[in-house]
């Protein structure tokens, strides 16, 4: 006997809209469940707000007190699970608007490493892995508001170890270049979220990212950071309306970087791209760089694509059950700092595990990006069926011909004491290592310090 259409009918509206119910329901749960979190540990009788008061004023640190480490944890949700995509695409894009500073653009056309093609490449995938080391493993070491007597992830560390050293090559650097780059990384992820997500950043949210990015500010030794986030914000932008102007070197530099964002776009799809590309710039950067002037069709399209997008991640799909974010490095899970079986240096037998300090006796593990968006740098060289379908992409035109791993882009992986220029390859590991010693306040340990670690430690290393 065959249901009736009405019940049908009845089923299928009950499954949908239970289906809605559950995703309304279930949208909002790991920001509510960080903001709860929040409230606990500092003894509030009410979770933060989740949007700012009526007076638009952003969050003080009076209000929201927290420590870097802590501020690390609150942004994690929206940057790993709420809206990957987005973050991901405002810190990429971040960087791009310091291009449109001349005395960076400067810099940046006297080192090569970003308009020389044969350079880009790597520099961009090796500046993508450092910035996402220090994001997404863990903040330690004196001003991180960690205490602990154990041994610590120097991974974050080591990364901003590895870039101060990189810039103190380049003494043009100036302290207000370095402190507006600064400011770029705390602004943009909340701009961002709130023109083309499905949620805005919290006022928690927003506050932590002006935290946790001082403290890098802090180790990387840039001086005048303000205390507060709207200073931030207000510095930030009469610095932009003073020094971003139109001019050739910044010009370069941006068409240079556009090519490398639009590297697997067909090459007849190329100019259109740099067209959308351009839709995304304000007119302050646009100008700056001499990018086309998009026609206000474009620009209405593309804006529309992404609003329509945030209203289907919004109603229709539930949270992600895993992270997304920071996917230019390993997560920590699946490359644990101490991995299970590992002999920590405070163990009875220390003095018998150390004993060689050869270099053949010592465990450094490689690492790979999880994927990559230009050349395929430190990826590891995928099964033959893979080679062969890139290369038929390759054939007609739709993936470019630098776009399959091989020996050329180091598939054994990447350590980070040793990512950056290949001039500086390898010869500068006992630098890193004090310096991010420093950082960390004490000893590196484990197969990710610097030189790895004694193989005695690591009997899963045998």
């Amino acid at each position: 006997m065959s249901m009736p259409y009405g019940s049908y009918m009845t089923y299928t509206v009950v499954a949908i809209v239970s289906y809605l119910g559950y995703v309304h329901l279930t949208r909002y749960f790991r920001i509510k469940a960080t903001h709860l979190a929040y409230a606990k540990r500092h003894g509030l009788a009410r979770p933060p707000p989740l949007r700012r008061g009526r007076d638009g004023h952003a969050p003080t640190r009076e209000q929201y007190p927290m420590t870097p480490a802590e501020a690390q944890a609150i942004l994690t949700p929206g940057s790993e699970f709420d809206m990957p995509f987005t973050i991901t695409k405002a810190l990429e894009f971040a960087l791009f608007l310091t291009y449109g500073i001349e005395t960076i653009s400067d810099v940046l056309l006297s080192s090569a490493e970003f308009t020389d093609m044969d350079k880009a490449g790597r520099r961009y995938v090796d500046t993508s892995v450092l910035i996402g080391s220090f994001l997404r493993y863990p903040m330690v070491g004196p001003g991180s508001g960690v205490e602990s007597a154990g041994p610590l992830d120097p991974r974050g560390a080591i990364a901003i170890a590895r870039i101060n050293l990189q810039h103190s090559h380049y003494k043009a650097i100036i302290n207000s270049d370095l402190l507006y780059t600064l400011s770029t990384f705390i602004r943009e992820p909340a701009l961002w979220a709130r023109r083309f997500e499905w949620r805005c950043l919290t006022p928690l949210e927003e506050q932590a990212w002006h935290v946790f990015f001082s403290e890098i500010g802090q180790r990387m030794g840039i001086e005048e950071i303000p205390v507060e986030l709207q200073e931030m914000l207000d510095w930030s932008e009469a610095y932009e309306e003073e020094n971003m102007l139109p001019n050739e070197k910044s010009c370069k530099v941006a068409e240079a970087t556009t090519d490398l964002l639009l590297f697997n776009v067909p090459n007849f799809l190329k100019n259109g791209g740099r067209i959308v590309v351009s839709t995304l710039m304000t007119d302050r950067l646009r100008a700056a760089v001499k990018a086309p002037q998009p026609p206000a069709w474009l620009t209405c399209f593309v804006h529309s694509a992404l609003h329509m997008r945030a209203f289907v991640i919004r109603h229709l799909f539930p949270p992600r059950p895993e992270s997304m974010g920071f996917n230019t490095v390993p997560h920590p899970r699946e490359y644990p700092a101490f991995p299970p079986g590992y002999r920590h240096e405070a163990s009875a037998d220390d003095e018998k595990l150390s004993k060689s300090d050869k270099a053949s006796d010592r465990y450094a593990p490689m690492s790979h990006p999880p994927s990559y968006m230009n050349e395929p740098w430190y990826m590891p060289i995928p099964s033959t069926p893979w080679m062969w379908l890139q290369k038929g992409l390759i054939m007609i035109g739709l993936a470019h011909p630098r776009s399959i791993p091989s020996t050329e882009f180091q598939p054994e992986g990447y350590r980070l004491e040793t990512m950056g220029p290949r001039k500086y390859e390898g010869k500068e590991v006992d630098e890193v290592r004090r310096r991010a010693e420093k950082i960390q306040g004490g000893k590196l340990e484990g197969p990710y310090a610097v030189g790895g670690t004694p193989r005695a430690r690591c009997p899963f290393a045998m």
